[in-house]
């Protein structure tokens, strides 16, 4: 994938309007969506196993934010995307 697609598909003034992703909860520094190529439907396994995981997820992110802090960083606020990318790989691989 280009940077210039990726640009397209979600741009920084649109970003949690956009239709490719759903927002899935929000920690310290940090809001976690989730691409609709995992799981458009709220039932869907993948989601599911997904949301049982935010508790691991808020320590990974916490952690994540002590070690930023850590390293003199002011706090900030970063979108993080869950995605598959086997379809980009696929696509990489074959050209």
């Amino acid at each position: 994938m280009k940077f210039e697609d990726l640009f397209n598909v979600i741009s920084e003034a649109k970003f949690k309007k956009s239709k490719h992703i759903i927002p899935l909860a929000t920690f310290p520094m940090f809001s976690l969506f989730l691409s609709k190529d995992i799981a458009a439907d709220p039932n869907d396994e993948k989601f599911l196993e997904i949301k049982k995981s935010l508790p691991e997820l808020k320590k990974t992110f916490n952690l994540a934010r002590k070690q930023i802090h850590k390293l003199g960083f002011k706090s900030m606020h970063a979108n993080v995307i869950l995605k598959y990318l086997s379809k980009e790989l696929e696509r990489t691989i074959k050209l």
